[in-house]
């Protein structure tokens, strides 16, 4: 019986502690969150004061406040989880962030004001981002399709093409060695034209293994996504029907 009471004491012990923690951590981030309300951003002070927003943020940006997920990191290396209400990207490339480019996640209990978090460096989820990832990835990709994940692939394609500044990113993406070709490699638009057509029909003709074609499989997968498919037509893949294309090559 002693040592049955023991073994409940040691549990409730452990719940308190538990329940403290959760309690310091509630404390904290209803803390932070007002914090983050009360901070002035330039243009909200004038006069004798005008100067104020600004020294608070550069002070702000040297310090290690913003919850992730088990720690505080300086805002740089602080990402907002919202990108145009889309969550379905998150977990795709939460665990590469950190990894590749030392980047975590803000807590998702905490809401920082866009303003503010603009002001403090504090990134986002958005195509400018996601190009910065990709040449991540190509160098693991190592040129080859067998080590691309084309559903991963396409997500992060399909993003980049609905960001606002996409034309702003087209000449970097011409340069990256991602685009799934029908030779088992990964090609740029930078090493020459890349053709979007059907494969298959080709294969017995001998100029074939002279062409950048993309990849039937990828090409498969793509045909659903309209927003990847103009992405890659915005970077200047060659979309051709099998006329245009003997009229081109033959």
């Amino acid at each position: 019986d002693d040592e049955e009471e023991e073994e409940h004491d040691e549990d409730y012990e452990d719940y308190d502690k538990e329940m403290i923690l959760i309690s310091k951590r509630k404390n904290s981030i209803s803390i932070l969150t007002t914090l983050f309300r009360l901070i002035p951003i330039k243009g909200q002070a004038s006069g004798f004061f005008s100067s104020v927003p600004r020294k608070i943020i550069d002070r702000l940006q040297n310090v290690k406040f913003i919850p992730v997920s088990n720690e505080y990191v300086l805002p740089r290396l602080a990402v907002q989880r919202f990108f145009y209400n889309d969550e379905v990207i998150l977990p795709l490339i939460e665990n590469d962030l950190k990894r590749l480019l030392g980047l975590s996640f803000v807590s998702e209990y905490i809401h920082i004001p866009d303003a503010v978090a603009k002001e403090l460096g504090i990134q986002m989820v958005d195509g400018k981002l996601l190009v910065e990832l990709l040449k991540e990835k190509a160098n693991e990709f190592d040129g080859k399709i067998e080590n691309v994940d084309f559903e991963w692939l396409i997500c992060i394609l399909e993003r980049i093409q609905r960001d606002p500044h996409v034309n702003s990113l087209v000449p970097q993406l011409k340069k990256l060695k991602i685009i799934p070709l029908s030779d088992g490699t990964l090609g740029s638009i930078q090493e020459g034209d890349i053709i979007d057509i059907q494969i298959e029909t080709l294969q017995s003709y001998e100029f074939f293994s002279s062409l950048k074609c993309l990849d039937f499989k990828f090409r498969t997968q793509i045909s659903a996504y309209h927003d990847v498919q103009t992405l890659l037509s915005r970077i200047g893949i060659l979309k051709m029907d099998q006329t245009n294309f003997f009229k081109t090559h033959v």
